[in-house]
């Protein structure tokens, strides 16, 4: 697991997931970018954790994704 994400309680990766970034970043990822989820997560069910970072480059590649990612850690960073 991403060290980044062991230092959330559970209600604080609730309160991360139901914050109005995040509910945009997974809207643009659910509209624009569903093959290359669905395939990642597919990919790392087998765990094929390669396959899956390469399925979700294109969608880190996105200029509008890195900006909804960097301001989730600006809000969570202050």
């Amino acid at each position: 697991m991403d060290k980044s994400f062991q230092q959330f309680s559970p209600e604080q990766l609730r309160k991360l997931l139901s914050s109005p970034t995040a509910q945009d970043l997974m809207a643009m990822l659910n509209r624009e970018h569903t093959g290359s989820v669905q395939s990642a997560l597919a990919d790392a069910q087998k765990g094929d954790i390669t396959a899956a970072k390469a399925a979700l480059q294109a969608c880190l590649s996105d200029p509008r994704t890195r900006q909804l990612i960097k301001k989730l850690q600006e809000e969570q960073h202050g």
